[in-house]
């Protein structure tokens, strides 16, 4: 691996799950900043927004900055079925965030499988999302749901309203049990699908336990094909030296019409949210005239950085007091040898962490907590 001694926490995370993806064969993939801004009008619906930031050429042509990676891959491939193209890219997007209302730099690492998309394929970026976790943590899980399992599901029991679906999907993302009870007392659910659509919240297990629990709640022919689907990639990926972090929890679920398959998102501790998402969106190669399938995922490298920075590490505090201010940097400079993180100030600030706390006095440091 590249020296990479000097580069900031973002840069290494960068490097190191580059690493990764090429030991697997992936090529690495660059694209342009900005894109025709009708690329992200006709797919709004993969977004999820339509704000992205825009700007008008000198030709009068009307650009975007990039808010997105794969929509650029998967319009720009030539690739048609038979084998894969595999891809990986170290990106950053803007986006428009709705919490802070304002777009925002976000630094992505990803991978892109594009072609004849089966079992081993999905099994391996599966196991690459699994491995980047590995990466970036010792403590990792990866959750894993069938969208198709959920969707068939619906079908099996008569659920056709989109609206009714958007709620459910709600309901298994929060996993609110109460909510389930408030649709079926509505009318709006029946008791037989319920009980069964909560069976499906509940599971949050090692795949050999979540199985057995899925089989009691197949009602069809679909149903078990989605079944033998997650069966097959989690008997693919039962030798793998991470297999051990993988999960299969059906609250992984998208608005986004253009996901089918198999879905997935990465959690490491002292993370609040998913620091990975991936799944499988044949509909959206779909959508651009491509019939191949597509499957990849992301690695939110910025927010891993930012979180380590704002990680405080203690810190050793030296108080100002009489004496001169060249023996005080002194005295505070014998610690730093020592490794210690120093700062000098007159007062204990609330927002430090300190482990240790120096007062310099008629000329000598001494230790005060």
């Amino acid at each position: 691996m590249e020296n990479i001694d000097g580069l900031t926490v973002e840069e290494r995370l960068s490097l190191t799950l580059s690493a990764l993806y090429e030991s697997y064969g992936f090529l690495r993939y660059k694209t342009t900043k900005f894109e025709k801004y009708s690329l992200y009008t006709e797919n709004e619906n993969f977004l999820g927004t339509d704000r992205v930031i825009t700007f008008t050429t000198d030709g009068g042509k009307l650009l975007a900055l990039r808010p997105d990676v794969t929509l650029s891959i998967v319009k720009n491939s030539g690739f048609s079925n038979g084998g894969c193209e595999k891809l990986f890219y170290t990106e950053k997007v803007y986006r428009y965030d709705k919490e802070s209302k304002s777009f925002k730099e976000i630094s992505q690492v990803g991978v892109e499988t594009l072609g004849d998309v089966d079992t081993t394929s999905m099994a391996e970026v599966v196991e690459l999302a699994l491995e980047s976790l590995k990466k970036l943590s010792s403590d990792f899980v990866l959750d894993l749901s069938s969208l198709e399992f959920v969707t068939q599901m619906y079908d099996a029991y008569e659920i056709y309203d989109a609206e009714l679906k958007k709620e459910l999907s709600d309901c298994l993302e929060k996993k609110n049990n109460d909510a389930v009870e408030k649709l079926l007392v509505g009318g709006k659910i029946s008791k037989d699908f319920a009980d069964a659509f909560k069976a499906m919240l509940s599971i949050s297990d090692a795949p050999e336990i979540a199985l057995e629990k899925i089989k009691p709640l197949i009602k069809s022919q679909s149903m078990q094909r989605a079944y033998d689907e997650l069966k097959a990639l989690t008997d693919a990926l039962a030798e793998s030296d991470c297999y051990g972090g993988l999960r299969i929890d059906f609250s992984v679920v998208s608005d986004c019409q253009y996901y089918n398959g198999i879905m997935f998102n990465g959690y490491v501790l002292g993370m609040p949210k998913a620091v990975l998402k991936g799944g499988r969106y044949d509909g959206l190669a779909k959508k651009m005239d491509k019939e191949i399938g597509a499957l990849g995922f992301a690695v939110y490298v910025g927010d891993l950085a930012n979180a380590h920075h704002t990680k405080q590490k203690p810190m050793t505090l030296v108080l100002c007091g009489d004496g001169e201010d060249s023996d005080i940097l002194r005295e505070a400079n014998k610690l730093r040898e020592k490794g210690l993180i120093v700062r000098v100030t007159k007062t204990v600030p609330d927002d430090i962490n300190a482990d240790k706390i120096f007062k310099f006095e008629n000329g000598e440091l001494k230790e005060i907590k």
